[in-house]
């Protein structure tokens, strides 16, 4: 599985939490950008739910999206979790303190 583009992360088995939460972050902080996606397969899947559940605590403005279906021919499971920046939070935020 080779991913199309940078904001495409495919998530291993033996790699490591900090090196994807990383990249994640410093894809999602380019302004041209606006969604990562981890994409996971078979035992990597309890690890792309991780990062996603990770990426939204440091990060509230974020929104997940994830997609579960399976791989041919094997039908190993696979699921692909997005992470799309949200507008809308900030909105709500920048109402809130002018209400104040």
């Amino acid at each position: 599985m080779r991913p199309e583009d940078d904001r495409d992360i495919v998530v291993k088995p033996s790699g490591r939490l900090y090196n994807y939460i990383e990249y994640a972050t410093r894809v999602l902080a380019r302004d041209t950008v606006d969604y990562v996606q981890f994409i996971a397969v078979g035992k990597a899947i309890s690890k792309a739910v991780t990062l996603a559940e990770i990426l939204k605590r440091n990060n509230t403005t974020l929104r997940q999206k994830c997609t579960l279906d399976s791989v041919e021919p094997s039908n190993t499971p696979r699921l692909v979790i997005q992470m799309q920046k949200s507008l809308t939070h900030d909105n709500e935020t920048a109402e809130t303190n002018s209400q104040q």
